[in-house]
């Protein structure tokens, strides 16, 4: 089938060899479960392959990353609309799907975790298949997410969390944020 099987916004594509693995996003109903969807860029078809264990909330503006060696994707951060005008749930929580058994897992981090956030990037860290720079997003409705102790750089007061659940070592890392106009954080 080259037609996507449920439509969506706002939601990740991550290129995972030749499969374009997507979670989450907004799509008609509002409250539809959290689904995964695989495009094979080299067949032109999509699937939707059956999940097991407890899967992350449904979300959108979440990061999806290809990490341990394309082996998990790891879902980090989102917000869930509630259908109420003005009124949502941020997540800073993290999920690992395996991608071979596609079989979900929650992170149990250790040590500070990052503040909640959507809209934000991840993006692997050079020489590590485990560990992600999380910069920028909103905390919430209105206000951007700056590093602790720094709104200016990425580098300063970036926090870590391992997660000691992973087989390997982990790393989440932390931190930046977005200058907005008028924003009397930054």
């Amino acid at each position: 089938n080259t037609k996507p099987p449920y439509p969506c916004c706002c939601h990740s594509a991550t290129m995972v060899g030749t499969n374009m693995v997507i979670f989450g996003g907004l799509g008609p109903p509002i409250d539809q479960p959290p689904t995964v969807m695989v495009f094979d860029v080299a067949q032109g078809k999509w699937r939707v392959p059956p999940t097991s264990g407890i899967p992350p909330r449904q979300r959108q503006g979440h990061s999806a990353s290809a990490v341990q060696g394309d082996r998990h994707l790891c879902i980090f951060g989102g917000i869930e609309p509630t259908g109420e005008p003005k009124v949502a749930r941020i997540y800073n929580d993290t999920h690992l799907l395996d991608l071979q058994t596609f079989s979900w897992r929650k992170l149990e981090v250790a040590g500070r975790r990052p503040p909640a956030r959507f809209g934000h990037t991840a993006t692997n860290l050079p020489g590590s298949s485990s560990r992600l720079l999380v910069i920028g997003g909103r905390d919430h409705l209105g206000g951007a997410v700056a590093a602790p102790g720094s709104a200016a750089s990425p580098a300063v007061g970036a926090s870590e969390v391992v997660a000691s659940s992973c087989s390997s070592p982990a790393a989440l890392v932390a931190g930046g944020g977005c200058a907005d106009r008028g924003d009397p954080a930054l």
